[in-house]
Order: C-alpha cells, then structure tokens, then sequence
C-alpha cells in the first residue's frame, strides 16, 4: 500500500493478497481509519455483496 491522498475515512486503503509471480488464488481487502480491515467475497450472485469483516479494533 502507499500513503492515499484525498480518501475517504470509511474507504482508506485497497490491496490484494496472492503470488504475485505465479498464478494463484487472490482476495481482495480494504480498510478505513478506524483501523477495521474487510474482504470483498471471492463470488458475487449479484452485483452488491456485503464484504466480510477481518479485523476490528476492540
């Protein structure tokens, strides 16, 4: 990720996980400035899905 300029509080950061050298599964991930982390589903059956939460501050 890189410092993001002019963002949103509620959508600060996007980034993916997998090889990035070799065909592989990847998921993507975005986080806002409260520090709470969510994954976008894998398969949508629709055009809206509700991305799943990973990590919240306690």
């Amino acid at each position: 990720m890189r410092r993001p300029l002019n963002y949103h509080p509620d959508f600060c950061a996007f980034w993916a996980d997998g090889n990035a050298f070799a065909p592989s599964p990847s998921r993507l991930y975005f986080a806002n400035t409260r520090g709470e982390v969510y994954q976008l589903p894998e398969t949508m059956s629709s055009d809206q899905a509700r991305p799943v939460l990973i990590k919240a501050l306690p």
